[in-house]
């Protein structure tokens, strides 16, 4: 999610964070990102684009409503999607407190029902790793303060081959964010991390350009396995 200000230009979505401490915006902003990805991935799919998942970043504002689940469910199923068209995304905050057990239901119902469900920047919260074996979620994802300095860091990267050994022996797929050049994409690899995202593979656009960039991304691949 970008804002285009009037005067600013794009505002990006890191600038945007501290309104989603307020629980009525938050809630409004997250119907409203719902409404475009679901807008987005119909048209992606009648134009017979294979876009993969899209990840739905949501807040536990979003997760607290009663009814969230079977709504998010109905927003698809009436766009004639599937429950695996969707990530949603969730922060340790908003799963492990005890007092959030609407927030667990609602996640299990939905990943009974096919949704994917991933633990946003893995690795830089206060829970123990207890949480780990009854978390309801499928995806780990690593946060980018621990792939930025993976070139030159070893403890960065003792931490990075730590979480991608324990999140796998424990079932998740694993996810690496921010990657940004092509040493940390191979590192990654090495390390047994087999999903990641960043600059390194596409930057932040307009829902119109994602087609053709999914085209050339395809064309690359062909021309490699061609190679």
């Amino acid at each position: 999610m970008r804002w285009r200000h009037p005067e600013k230009g794009i505002v990006p979505a890191c600038e945007l964070m501290p309104v989603f401490k307020d629980k009525v915006l938050s809630v409004e902003l997250g119907e409203y990102m719902l409404r475009k990805i679901v807008g987005d991935l119909k048209a992606w799919r009648d134009a017979g684009i294979d876009f993969g998942r899209i990840g739905y970043n949501v807040t536990a504002a979003d997760l607290q409503q009663e009814g969230f689940a079977p709504r998010l469910l109905g927003a698809l199923a009436g766009a004639g999607l599937s429950s695996g068209d969707i990530v949603l995304e969730v922060t340790e905050t908003s799963v492990i407190d005890e007092d959030n057990r609407a927030i667990r239901a609602h996640l299990e119902a939905l990943r009974a029902a096919g949704v994917g469900v991933a633990l946003d920047d893995f690795g830089t919260g206060f829970s123990s790793l207890t949480h780990l074996k009854s978390l309801p979620v499928g995806v780990l994802k690593i946060d980018r303060s621990f792939v930025k300095d993976l070139t030159f860091s070893p403890g960065d990267r003792a931490i990075v081959r730590a979480l991608i050994g324990l999140g796998s022996e424990l079932g998740y797929h694993i996810v690496a964010e921010g990657v940004e050049t092509a040493a940390e994409a191979a590192f990654l690899h090495r390390a047994g991390c087999r999903y990641g995202q960043g600059y390194y593979f596409g930057r932040p656009m307009p829902a119109d350009d994602v087609p053709g960039f999914i085209a050339e991304w395809d064309a690359a691949e062909e021309a490699v396995r061609r190679a």
